[in-house]
């Protein structure tokens, strides 16, 4: 049907305007320095339901073109005691509001249904950040996550917490636990992840 990519266009449109009327963040990380330094991200929490546990992201690849940063990362979830590992990409640039470079915000792709916007509202260099996500499918009201490095993966600082907590009720959403315990142990045999620029 001709409905779909004019649909598609559309929702397109309406969440590049809202990301430029985003507010500024409570403390200014570079999105891509975050997700670069290390490499590997875990998602410790959530306020969507996700349908699996032990999420991680693990950098592969990162290009700019223009005015934007590519960056390429192995996806990788357990559901139902299966790994399910896949490539996707997200487009990194700066929110509008802010001045300079602040690469804080990400389009990536959502699987086969189309794009997610991810904010970067907190972080601490090398350490968490609180992150808002907008999906087409249900892009109000807001979810967020809270994405951990390696070394927060067993005890969070207490500032990214706190600011998780702020965020998930205020969208009066429940949060929900997505790192485990035993989720380390999963993805001990992936291939060293390759030098970044």
């Amino acid at each position: 049907m001709h409905l779909k990519p004019a649909l598609f266009l559309l929702k397109a449109l309406i969440m590049q305007v809202s990301v430029i009327q985003l507010s500024a963040s409570e403390e200014y990380v570079d999105f891509k320095e975050f997700l670069t330094s290390p490499p590997k991200t875990w998602t410790y929490r959530s306020t969507l339901d996700l349908p699996y546990d032990c999420r991680m992201d693990n950098i592969v690849n990162v290009t700019k073109v223009a005015n934007f940063y590519y960056i390429y990362f192995n996806h990788s979830m357990r559901n139902s005691e299966r790994i399910f590992s896949t490539i996707r990409y997200g487009r990194i640039f700066e929110n509008y509001d802010r001045p300079g470079k602040p690469w804080n915000v990400m389009f990536i792709t959502e699987y086969a249904t189309g794009y997610a916007s991810r904010e970067m509202v907190f972080g601490i260099k090398e350490m968490c950040a609180v992150i808002k996500v907008d999906r087409f499918e249900d892009t109000f009201p807001s979810n967020y996550e809270l994405l951990v490095k390696p070394k927060a993966r067993r005890d969070p600082p207490e500032e990214c917490l706190t600011k998780f907590k702020e965020c998930a009720e205020k969208s009066q959403k429940t949060s929900y636990d997505v790192y485990k315990a035993e989720c380390k142990s999963l993805y001990r045999k992936e291939k060293k992840t390759p030098a970044l620029p």
